[in-house]
């Protein structure tokens, strides 16, 4: 938009044009609450899977409402079971489901000549906890499209009664299917020492390893990496960091909130989540970015605006997606050892190593939050820092349980 604001919408595929109640849902109860893009994304790709889903079993769910029908729990368990999977996988049984309705008429093939020549096809599923969002999406959605159907027919209609309780017998239903064993994110962890090793020795340019061959392209990537790793920042707010940002005089890194930016002419914005901070810079990492800046400059198309990362081939500001890339490009280098290496992962891995940093000086565990709060963006209290310091939290309990288990050998031999 004009504004600079990112709006995701969702189109009907044959009319290109927006779906009503889905974007009605949007504007009022999500995009009302100053939303990010990304977050309206997440809401309506929960919302497609419901359609798809509803379309493949021939389901009309307007129409359902409307009549207070609504969905059965049959319905309801496939429903659970097709928000775990991949929307690829979803539109591939709707369009199946579409070709068996117009080859009714078709002539009958042997079962046996069909069962050779088709392919088994393995769907893929996603996480545990995208699928449990994608289910209180379609909950919170369902919720106001029946709420809306309810507060027309007001309560003086004579089945208003019998309507209510079975809409609110569907929601209890879905409400009971949403997953609740925690996110995947959960157990996510920093690197082992040897995972470490091999990550910072294939960014080297002169590494064996090294997956870029573009000198220009390498010595970027390596700045990438070596940002993440240090900094412990979100990949969102290294994409949408300035040139201005990266202070030389003082080394130091502003991370700085812009959200609906109208200088980014990405579609998809990366956005800062955490609260604006100043991070110190080694000089090192400093002249690093220094010196990616003079090949910055020489990049056709980069002084058009002000973002820190380009693209080496038209100067545009670094995609989501282009970041994606540089990571699979790392991980297939090594999947022994960097099969895990991720941007989020790396601020997982400096939590870990600025627990222990904690640990050598024997910093109190109060003030230890207040500095990891800081160099996060994290709000003091939030209690964010245990989905980040999970394996520290371990070592250090096991370590104890090992003294505990000691000193009480100890004792009984003694005794």
């Amino acid at each position: 938009m004009e504004n600079g604001e990112r709006l995701p919408t969702l189109l009907n595929a044959a009319t290109g044009m927006p779906l009503f109640e889905p974007m009605a849902y949007i504007l009022t109860q999500v995009r009302a609450t100053a939303a990010a893009a990304n977050t309206i994304t997440a809401h309506l790709s929960a919302i497609a899977i419901l359609l798809i889903h509803t379309d493949t079993w021939g389901i009309d769910l307007s129409r359902r409402i409307a009549s207070g029908a609504f969905l059965d729990l049959n319905e309801i368990d496939a429903l659970a079971a097709a928000v775990k999977l991949k929307s690829k996988d979803l539109l591939s049984r709707l369009l199946k489901s579409k070709a068996r309705t117009h080859s009714d008429a078709a002539p009958t093939i042997p079962l046996e000549r069909v069962r050779k020549r088709a392919p088994v096809v393995r769907e893929q599923t996603v996480n545990r906890y995208t699928a449990a969002n994608r289910m209180r999406v379609i909950y919170a959605y369902l919720y106001w499209l029946t709420d809306d159907h309810l507060a027309r027919i007001q309560s003086t209609h004579p089945n208003y009664g019998v309507t209510l309780a079975k809409r609110d017998q569907m929601l209890e239903a879905i409400d009971a299917r949403i997953l609740r064993e925690g996110s995947s994110s959960s157990n996510r962890e920093g690197l082992d020492p040897e995972e470490r090793e091999a990550l910072l020795e294939c960014i080297e340019p002169n590494s064996p390893n090294n997956p870029w061959k573009d000198s220009r392209v390498a010595a970027r990537n390596k700045l990438i990496v070596l940002l993440l790793y240090h900094l412990g920042i979100r990949g969102g707010e290294l994409l949408a960091a300035y040139v201005d940002d990266l202070d030389f005089r003082s080394n130091a890194m502003k991370i700085v909130r812009r959200p609906d930016n109208p200088l980014d002419p990405r579609s998809i914005q990366p956005t800062v989540k955490t609260l604006e901070r100043i991070l110190p810079v080694n000089q090192g990492l400093i002249d690093l970015a220094f010196a990616y800046l003079g090949e910055r400059r020489a990049v056709q198309g980069s002084s058009k605006h002000p973002f820190l990362l380009v693209e080496t081939d038209h100067g545009r500001p670094l995609s989501k997606s282009a970041l994606a890339k540089i990571f699979k490009e790392i991980r297939s280098t090594n999947k022994k050892m960097l099969s895990r290496v991720t941007p989020h992962v790396l601020r997982h891995d400096w939590n870990d190593r600025f627990s222990e940093a904690m640990d050598r000086g024997n910093v109190p565990e109060a003030k230890e939050e207040k500095y990891r709060s800081n160099m996060m963006g994290w709000a003091e209290g939030s209690n964010t820092a245990e989905t980040y310091t999970k394996r520290h939290i371990r070592r250090k309990a096991s370590e104890y349980s090992l003294k505990m288990q000691a000193k009480a050998l100890g004792d009984n031999n003694n005794g």
